[in-house]
C-alpha cells in the first residue's frame, strides 16, 4: 500500500499479465495451438512443438481470469464514486472506443499487412457489416464492458453482489472451483474449445465471470490485503501438481499424442471433463498464489513499473499489427522456430511500448489508450 491507498501490486499484476499476452501470441504465431492473425507454417521439432504448446495452454488457465479479477477490483469504488450514469459513460468511452478503434482501424491495417491489395478490396464490405468486424484481442475489452454494465445494473437495482465478504478459506475456494468446473463443463456442451462468438471463446467464460466477481468482492470486503500466505501456498501447490503431473498424464492417456484432440474440446467425454478440472484448479491456484506473491514482493512503483503500468492498456490494444509485422519480417530469415519466437516476443514488446508512448501523446488518442 502506498500513496492514496493504491495497491501497486495490482498494477504490476496487470502489466505482467499483458506482457504474458504478448508472449502467448508470439508462441501461437509459430505453434500448433491457439488462434491468431498470422501463423508461420514452420516445421517444428519435438522440443519446439512442446514449448509452443505448453506456453499458451498453461497460460490460458489463469492469465485472462487474473486480468478480469484486477479489472473487477476497481469497479465497485468507481461505480460508487461516479454514480451509474457517469460510470457507464466513462466505461463506454474507456472500453468501447478502443474496441471500435481496433475493429475499424487496427484490424484492417493488420489484414493489409498480411493480404495486401486483397485486404483493400474486401475493406468496404468488411466495414459495412458489423457482424464481420474483427475484435482480435479486444474481445476482452468488449466482455469487460458487458460485465461492467451488468454489475452496475445489478448493484443499482438489486444490491452489490459479493462473492466473498472476507478472505476465503480453503473450503470456500474449493466450492468456488467446483462451481466453475460444473458451469464450464455445461458451457462446453454447446461451445467447445475452438468455437467463438465475436471472437469470444465462451468455453472459458465461467472462470472469467467468477474472477471478475471475485475481484469486486475483494475490493468491497477488503480481504485482498489479508488473504493468508498459507492459503495461497496451498493452492499454488495444487496448481503445480496439476501442471507438472496431471496435465501431461491427461494428454498421454487421453490420446493427444495420437492426434485425438477433439475429445478434449467439450462434451461429456472423460478427457474433456478432466481437462476442465485441471484447468480450473490450475487457474484459481495460480491466481491466488500470484496475487499474494505480488502483494508481498512487488507492491512497489519503480520507474519500470510506472512505465509499464502506464502503457499496459495501450500495449494490449496496439500489439497485434506490431507482432504480425515483425513475424512477417522474420519469416524469410531461416531461423529456427524457438529463436523466431524469442525475437518476436522481445522485439514486439519493445516496439509496441515505443508505439504506445508515441501515440499516447496524441491528444485524442491519449484519452482512450
Amino acid at each position: 500500500m502506498s500513496e492514496g491507498g493504491r495497491l501497486h501490486f495490482l498494477d504490476n499484476v496487470r502489466w505482467s499479465m499483458i506482457v504474458l499476452v504478448l508472449l502467448v501470441h508470439s508462441a501461437v504465431t509459430y505453434g500448433p495451438v491457439g488462434s491468431w492473425f498470422y501463423h508461420d507454417p514452420l516445421q517444428l521439432d519435438a522440443l519446439s512443438e512442446a514449448v509452443l504448446i505448453i506456453i499458451p495452454t498453461y497460460a490460458q488457465t489463469f492469465f485472462m481470469g487474473l486480468l478480469f479479477f484486477v479489472a473487477g477490483y476497481f469497479v465497485p469504488a468507481s461505480l460508487e464514486r461516479k454514480g451509474p450514469k457517469r460510470f457507464l459513460g466513462d466505461r463506454a468511452v474507456r472500453l468501447g472506443v478502443p474496441a471500435l478503434l481496433f475493429m475499424l482501424v487496427i484490424a484492417p491495417i493488420t489484414a493489409l499487412m498480411m493480404m495486401g491489395d486483397m485486404a483493400l478490396s474486401l475493406l468496404p464490405s468488411y466495414l459495412a457489416d458489423p457482424t464481420r468486424w474483427d475484435s482480435g484481442p479486444l474481445w476482452f475489452v468488449i466482455a469487460l464492458l458487458a460485465f461492467s454494465v451488468a454489475y452496475a445494473a445489478w448493484a443499482t437495482y438489486v444490491g452489490e453482489p459479493r462473492l466473498f465478504r472476507s478472505a476465503p478459506r480453503n473450503l470456500a475456494i474449493l466450492v468456488l472451483v467446483l462451481a466453475i468446473i460444473a458451469s464450464t463443463v455445461a458451457v462446453r456442451l454447446f461451445y467447445p474449445i475452438g468455437t467463438a462468438v465475436w471472437n469470444m471463446q465462451l468455453c472459458f467464460f465461467p472462470q472469467y465471470i467468477a474472477m471478475f466477481l471475485l475481484g469486486t468482492g475483494a475490493q468491497r470486503g477488503g480481504w485482498l490485503e489479508t488473504l493468508g500466505r498459507p492459503t495461497a501456498k496451498l493452492w499454488l501447490s495444487v496448481a503445480a501438481v496439476m501442471a507438472v503431473l496431471a496435465f501431461p498424464l491427461l494428454f498421454v492417456t487421453g490420446g493427444a499424442l495420437d492426434g485425438d484432440i477433439e475429445a478434449f474440446a467439450g462434451g461429456l467425454r472423460w478427457q474433456a471433463i478432466s481437462l476442465v478440472v485441471i484447468e480450473e484448479f490450475m487457474g484459481v491456484g495460480l491466481s491466488l498464489g500470484l496475487l499474494v506473491w505480488f502483494r508481498e514482493r512487488r507492491n512497489v512503483k519503480g520507474r519500470v513499473d510506472d512505465m509499464m503500468s502506464s502503457n499496459s492498456f495501450s500495449v494490449y490494444v496496439l500489439h497485434a499489427p506490431v507482432l504480425v509485422g515483425i513475424a512477417l519480417l522474420l519469416s524469410s530469415t531461416g531461423l529456427p522456430a524457438l529463436v523466431r519466437f524469442g525475437l518476436l516476443f522481445l522485439a514486439g514488446l519493445a516496439a509496441t511500448l515505443v508505439l504506445s508512448v508515441a501515440l499516447r501523446r496524441v491528444p485524442l488518442l491519449g484519452k482512450v489508450l
